[in-house]
């Protein structure tokens, strides 16, 4: 194996261990048939939820920081806002959710609530360690109603499980949960909205870079962990339950200040109200 073949090998490796461990980076533009002949929407509502963890080292389940999780989901979601009100949507809606939702991919989650948990988490920081298919946390706008909190559990879990099997692309919500989260939500189409991300301590990089050095000293590459963060939306038509258009966007970054233009990104293929979807993505 030529010293060119290493380095190809090693990078290939590493870019595919970032890509899978989002789950739903790979997912390509969804659109429904009828979005291609005819666009009704005016009013639009968006809801969502967020996880940002700290990778570790060997077999450990990875830790979730609430505040950096709380932190992107919100300045994503005002992207969100402006960027369907500059496609000429009503907003009737644009609320956080919770933070980590089932979680198929951990056993058990760490969770620390302060901004440094990511080089190392003092013990009197961690708050809880939660196990899969419980949410760790979620906003009063969601818990003042049983019923609208079930149905928006539903909904994201249903998200999470399908991002775990892969099978995020043919995933439909209960129509049933979609006519309930619309008594409150009051649009046309409810986009849900999943944000993902990590963050790398400076130990784990500084230890990765310093491998790296080591390894070029051998002809090999071993790539610097780099902070990741993704925006994938799922709107849904609130009369019929259909799933009217799905899209992701993945990005090396920090999650708690990603690019102001990051969502319009992730939108750019949804249309402006009054127009059709474009039939350059069918």
């Amino acid at each position: 194996m030529n010293k060119s073949f290493k380095i190809t090998a090693h990078l290939f490796i590493a870019i595919m261990v970032t890509l899978l461990s989002s789950g739903c980076s790979s997912v390509k533009i969804r659109t429904a048939n009828s979005l291609y002949n005819e666009n009704d929407i005016k009013n639009i509502a968006v809801l969502g939820e967020s996880r940002v963890e700290w990778p570790r080292m060997g077999n450990n389940e990875p830790m979730l920081g609430i505040n950096e999780s709380r932190k992107s989901l919100e300045l994503l979601l005002m992207q969100a806002k402006s960027a369907f009100a500059d496609k000429g949507y009503n907003v009737t809606l644009c609320e956080p959710a919770g933070i980590s939702y089932n979680n198929p991919r951990s056993l058990e989650l760490d969770v620390y609530n302060d901004d440094n948990s990511g080089n190392g988490g003092d013990e009197k920081d961690k708050i809880v360690n939660i196990r899969t298919g419980k949410v760790v946390y979620e906003y009063p706008i969601i818990t003042e109603d049983e019923e609208f909190r079930d149905a928006v559990r539903n909904v994201f879990n249903g998200i999470e499980s399908a991002v775990g099997a892969r099978k995020l692309a043919i995933y439909s919500p209960s129509a049933d949960d979609i006519a309930i989260i619309n008594r409150k939500a009051g649009a046309d189409a409810i986009c849900f909205n999943r944000v993902f991300g990590t963050k790398f301590s400076t130990g784990r990089k500084a230890g990765a870079f310093a491998v790296g050095v080591v390894a070029a000293m051998f002809g090999s590459y071993v790539a610097t962990p780099s902070d990741t963060v993704e925006s994938h939306f799922t709107c849904v038509d609130t009369a019929s339950g259909e799933v009217l258009w799905q899209h992701g966007v993945y990005a090396t970054g920090d999650p708690t200040d990603p690019s102001d233009k990051f969502v319009s990104q992730v939108l750019e293929s949804f249309p402006d109200m009054g127009s059709t979807m474009d039939k350059k993505y069918q």
